[in-house]
């Protein structure tokens, strides 16, 4: 197997049209989120973006799995501060792309003592995507509290983030280059068809070869894949990979 950096194709999610109706402020230690779908898998996630009618402020940012009861945010995957925000759209490009093979993810926030209220659409038409989270409370649909704001956070996939073309045409079933760094490593899990032994190279954004570190680990039905020392310049390279 080998692993080559490729173009990016990225595709902006939304629900809204991109104009505030208003904004919504959730209190203190609460949550509002986004349920999206990506347009296929697997999908990188590279960014996520929140429009607030007004600033300065600081909220903290999350991604979540849809794992959670009744398919709601469980598993956090992602965290970021966000400090010093002003009207309009803030940004946060992620420290390294994360992957989501199957399923919805929530893009969302918990709100502090300073965070601006939250811009949200109400033109239609009205996807219901768009929940909230009140101290232990589970999380609930604005819809359900007569409110049907699409609120407008939105969230920037790769869909070329790991090689899709080329992992159907060498019949690798998935590669998934996880979001945590663990130490200096960086894990990743291949999954094959046939338990083969196969080896990995590992090239930069420039094609230089990388004198990185490669143990592949034979986990019965799919390969543990650890590539060791990895710096944080190499955090931002895309792979796909050929057996």
């Amino acid at each position: 197997m080998s692993a080559t950096p490729f173009s990016l194709t990225t595709v902006d999610i939304c629900y809204d049209d991109g104009i505030p109706d208003g904004g919504y402020t959730i209190g203190s230690g609460n949550y509002m989120a986004v349920r999206f779908t990506p347009p296929e898998y697997p999908v990188g996630i590279t960014k996520i973006r929140y429009y607030l009618t007004s600033g300065p402020g600081n909220f903290i940012g999350y991604i979540w799995d849809d794992d959670g009861e009744d398919e709601l945010p469980g598993t956090q995957l992602y965290q970021a501060n966000f400090i010093g925000t002003t009207e309009g759209w803030n940004e946060h490009i992620l420290d390294s792309i994360l992957v989501i093979t199957d399923g919805d993810f929530y893009v969302g926030l918990r709100a502090l003592t300073t965070t601006p209220p939250l811009g949200y659409d109400t033109t239609a038409p009205f996807d219901d995507r768009s929940y909230y989270k009140v101290g232990d409370e589970p999380w609930e649909l604005f819809s359900d509290a007569g409110l049907y704001y699409d609120l407008m956070i939105r969230a920037t996939v790769d869909t070329h983030a790991v090689g899709v073309e080329e992992v159907a045409r060498t019949k690798i079933l998935s590669i998934k280059l996880a979001n945590s760094i663990i130490g200096d490593y960086v894990h990743a899990t291949v999954t094959v068809p046939e338990m083969q032994d196969f080896a990995i190279t590992l090239h930069n954004i420039m094609g230089q070869k990388l004198p990185t570190p490669v143990t592949i680990r034979n986990m019965g039905d799919h390969y543990d894949v650890i590539i060791g020392g990895c710096q944080s310049t190499y955090r931002h390279i895309f792979y796909y990979g050929t057996l």
